[in-house]
């Protein structure tokens, strides 16, 4: 979330366009975090970098409850185009989703999972390379189950 944040709010001061965070407590956090990511956000926004988000959702529980709950915010100010700011893996979904509801997408990637070296071991079995493919196969997994899901 933190890189996540301090990537958008550079982007909104190169830019001068306000900042939207939207996240509340994921599936696995259930019950254990008091706070959303989102109230999260719009603190640390505020007390590390003097920055006060425009917009903040804290309901939202995934990927889609995100789209699905900030777009309204949005499009009620007449915001009908956003960067979207997300790990480079999860862009081509999260795209989706908020393309789905209405918005027009210019992604804003980050976080790509790149290889720890660049000689012959990088095609050995690593940890690295089994946690990026269990993201990977995730998101495709997500994204086909997607095209037959309703928002």
């Amino acid at each position: 979330m933190a890189a996540r944040l301090r990537y958008g709010i550079w982007l909104a001061r190169k830019s001068g366009l306000p900042v939207a965070f939207s996240g509340g407590t994921g599936w696995a956090a259930d019950g254990m975090q008091a706070a959303g990511e989102a109230d999260v956000a719009a603190r640390v926004a505020l007390q590390d970098y003097g920055f006060k988000l425009r917009w903040s959702e804290a309901q939202s529980r995934d990927t889609s409850g995100n789209a699905r709950l900030l777009a309204p915010l949005l499009k009620q100010d007449g915001v009908q185009r956003i960067a979207l700011v997300t790990d480079a893996w999860h862009l081509p979904r999260a795209v989706t989703l908020f393309e789905r509801t209405g918005l027009t997408v210019t992604p804003a990637p980050m976080a790509y999972v790149l290889p720890e070296t660049h000689n012959a071991l990088e095609w050995l079995p690593s940890a690295h390379g089994l946690q990026a493919s269990q993201k990977v196969l995730r998101e495709c997994l997500a994204l086909a189950v997607g095209r037959f899901s309703p928002l």
